[in-house]
């Protein structure tokens, strides 16, 4: 996922992860530069918000199963002040 937005704004992340044995799931983010703001009771939403300068960041989310097995992916926001619409 390769996403654009303005400096300080903000964009919406959901993580979705099922498990073949219906084992509860947690997940866990992290971001460089960014502020995470959790959304939602599960932690599977999260709000991202821009730092103030411009470049390429990059969120982390983790979703772990009740026995200890993990998926992980990534994804790149880039943070520009010429904004397009896609």
């Amino acid at each position: 996922m390769h996403k654009q937005v303005q400096p300080t704004r903000g964009v919406e992340l959901l993580c979705i992860a099922t498990d073949a044995d219906n084992n509860s799931i947690t997940y866990d983010w992290s971001a460089t530069e960014a502020k995470l703001k959790p959304k939602g009771d599960n932690g599977a939403l999260v709000l991202w918000v821009a730092p103030e300068k411009t470049g390429d960041f990059t969120v982390l989310f983790v979703a772990t199963n009740s026995k200890g097995n993990k998926v992980s992916r990534s994804a790149t926001i880039n943070v520009t002040a010429s904004f397009l619409s896609s």
